[in-house]
């Protein structure tokens, strides 16, 4: 969050440790921000497939008893791998939330932090109210980080736009 408000302020770049000076005239880095956005993308993505795999493993072992115990194992395999997947967006998506907020769009992204907790809590409850049980948790999960990063993407596209460049490529050096 630090380096996308410092690239919003206008720095040419960024250092590790310290700041630079900014330009007189300092208008935002799109190039940069829209560099260190798909760097994030890269990172999160990366974070999301390993907590995946760690969180089917020993997740898995956790829930093996309970699901054999259960009348119907296969409907808690199907609840509990849809969770992970929901999960895995979620953590893997979540980098928009610090491009919200690095670009001085407190207000933006706390409205997608409400209105997300919002659709979590209702499709929730009407899901468990018409008899989803289980995979209502698991689509309330998804609703919420899919609502969630949309909003933060409508957000940062709309101030970071592409019509003076292109999306970049990572750049692992960030």
């Amino acid at each position: 969050s630090r380096v996308y408000s410092y690239l919003w302020a206008g720095a040419d770049d960024f250092d590790v440790e310290g700041m630079r000076p900014l330009p007189d005239q300092a208008k935002p880095n799109h190039a940069r921000l829209r560099q260190l956005c798909a760097t994030s993308r890269l990172l999160y993505t990366r974070l999301a497939w390993g907590a995946v795999v760690v969180l089917s493993v020993v997740g898995s072992l956790i829930v093996w008893p309970k699901a054999q115990a259960s009348v119907q194992p296969w409907q808690t395999w199907v609840a509990w791998s849809s969770y992970v997947l929901a999960v895995g967006y979620s953590l893997g998506t979540s980098h928009w939330v610090f491009a919200c907020q690095g670009t001085n769009r407190v207000r933006e992204c706390q409205e997608s932090i409400l209105w997300s907790g919002v659709i979590y809590f209702a499709s929730a409850a009407i899901l468990l109210l018409t008899g989803f049980g289980l995979f209502s948790m698991v689509a309330a999960t998804f609703f919420r980080g899919w609502l969630g990063r949309r909003l933060c993407v409508r957000t940062f596209l709309r101030i970071v736009p592409d019509s003076d460049g292109p999306m970049s490529k990572p750049d692992l050096s960030m």
